[in-house]
């Protein structure tokens, strides 16, 4: 072939390329975004969502408790769920990205356990919650930046019920998957299981003993319709416990907090 020929097959490739990135350029309005992202179709939120729902059926026990040694006997289901979070994924809805981004949290958690395994607490490994990195909806995103940028951005306060760290004092992790359309029916049911947990909130004389994560994203309770932490606790707490029965005497009552036990949060 000579040369004249070749370059005349070139110049028509980039006329093609060009005119179809000009025509998507118009397209979008005149944003300059690159033709080539919206080649790649989104992947489906709802397919996810069963295998996840599968997974934590699998290897969460009754109780909220992990079982990590049946999941290192096969870590297919799990290396698979890690590998699909990767994907792109077309979140309109809060509950989508709440869906997406509790699952997602869960999930790194117990793969960065078993990544580190054997392990007695996350806190033994430097990083476990700031270095590790691990691609989410196509952004490279550790476990701090999935709480504090994907999460806690929505104003939910009961997310802090349902991303569970790998940890005894944590809440109990939700033995399904996140979905979008039970999602205010799922965070409800946590929160209460969660506050109405006397081994990680309760009262003694007259004060409130509480997980130490109200202390920690204190900021996050000070919403409507709780507007503090104690408004959190009074909203889920059963009325007919001891916990529940101190606001019948005192509407604000003072706080401590509970040391946090950080042991690995496994099934027996």
């Amino acid at each position: 072939m000579n040369n004249r020929i070749k370059n005349g097959i070139l110049y028509l490739g980039v006329f093609v390329v060009s005119s179809i990135g000009f025509s998507y350029f118009q397209n979008q309005g005149g944003k300059p975004t690159s033709v080539y992202a919206n080649l790649a179709e989104s992947a489906d939120l709802s397919v996810f969502n069963i295998s996840a729902d599968a997974f934590f059926r699998k290897f969460v026990s009754g109780d909220g408790m992990v079982k990590y040694s049946e999941i290192l006997k096969d870590k297919k289901p799990l290396d698979r769920l890690v590998e699909d979070l990767s994907k792109p994924y077309q979140l309109k809805t809060s509950n989508e990205k709440l869906s997406l981004y509790i699952n997602a949290y869960n999930i790194i958690t117990i793969n960065q356990i078993i990544q580190n395994w054997p392990i007695k607490k996350v806190t033994d490994k430097s990083g476990f919650f700031k270095r590790y990195l691990t691609v989410v909806n196509g952004e490279k995103l550790t476990l701090d930046e999935i709480e504090n940028k994907k999460l806690r951005i929505l104003k939910d306060a009961r997310i802090h019920a349902a991303v569970v760290c790998g940890a005894v004092s944590c809440p109990p992790l939700r033995a399904e998957a996140y979905a979008p359309d039970k999602m205010d029916q799922q965070l409800t049911e946590n929160t209460k299981q969660w506050i109405n947990d006397t081994s990680k909130n309760t009262e003694r004389d007259g004060k409130l003993y509480l997980s130490k994560i109200f202390d920690w994203y204190g900021q996050d309770f000070k919403v409507k319709p709780y507007n503090n932490v104690q408004g959190f606790v009074k909203h889920f707490v059963r009325k007919d416990t001891k916990l529940g029965k101190i606001f019948d005497v005192n509407a604000n009552p003072s706080i401590k907090y509970l040391r946090y036990d950080w042991s690995l949060n496994q099934a027996k």
